[in-house]
């Protein structure tokens, strides 16, 4: 079980920093397939019964303000393509 947790640990690393390379500018459509397959690896090893409903919160919140971070100068597009 241990070591689940640890390759979740490293598909989250792992898919935080392919995200952070899409905000900078990387643009191939295999980079969106590895992103989901990866968000569903930490989804499953990560997330445990009693994390869902704050992880689904976590959820609407990132994705309700990477609309509002966009207007951000200098960095608003860089960080809601991360996001």
């Amino acid at each position: 079980m241990e070591k689940l947790a640890f390759m979740g640990r490293i598909a989250f690393i792992v898919g935080l920093a392919i995200a952070v390379l899409v905000g900078f500018g990387i643009q191939a459509i295999w980079v969106y397939w590895v992103l989901a397959i990866l968000g569903l690896i930490v989804g499953f090893l990560n997330i445990s019964g009693r994390e869902v409903h704050i992880f689904l919160l976590a959820a609407i919140g990132l994705i309700m303000s990477s609309d509002s971070v966009h207007l951000l100068p200098f960095v608003g597009q860089f960080v809601t393509d991360i996001m």
